[in-house]
């Protein structure tokens, strides 16, 4: 990854934000993704190049 500068995208959810009954240890994995393995790994790897994002989609309404 150093050598190619690229980037890593960790995947995250809403439900970290918005915690809903009975899913307490995916909310809390959600949660350890986005605030502390994305940020840590951004702040090692800032300096070679490299991109650390999470994204966090969620549900999305549809006609059907």
């Amino acid at each position: 990854m150093k050598k190619s500068k690229g980037s890593i995208i960790n995947m995250s959810s809403v439900g970290k934000e918005h915690p809903a009954p009975n899913i307490s240890l995916y909310v809390a994995a959600k949660a350890a993704v986005e605030n502390h393995l994305t940020k840590s790994r951004a702040n090692e790897l800032a300096g070679e190049g490299v991109r650390v994002n999470a994204i966090a989609p969620g549900a999305i309404e549809t006609s059907i």
